[in-house]
């Protein structure tokens, strides 16, 4: 089972209808990401682990969406 604060790397698969990434972990459970775009790739921390899915915070990104954009 997966460690509060464990470091994946993953990739944007989707986003939510309130605007979470969708980031599939190594180990096939789904975590919600806040401020992510899809097709982003990056490093992932787990903040939160529920039964079949989990919640986590972008600490990098490797590959940027086109979409995104400077405030």
């Amino acid at each position: 089972m997966d460690q509060a604060e464990e470091l994946f790397a993953g990739e944007v698969r989707d986003l939510t209808s309130d605007g979470f990434g969708v980031v599939e972990h190594p180990n096939g459970r789904i975590f919600f990401v806040p401020g992510v775009w899809l097709s982003e790739r990056g490093s992932f921390r787990v903040t939160e682990i529920k039964t079949s899915f989990g919640r986590a915070e972008c600490v990098g990104l490797d590959q940027t969406s086109e979409f995104r954009a400077a405030p």
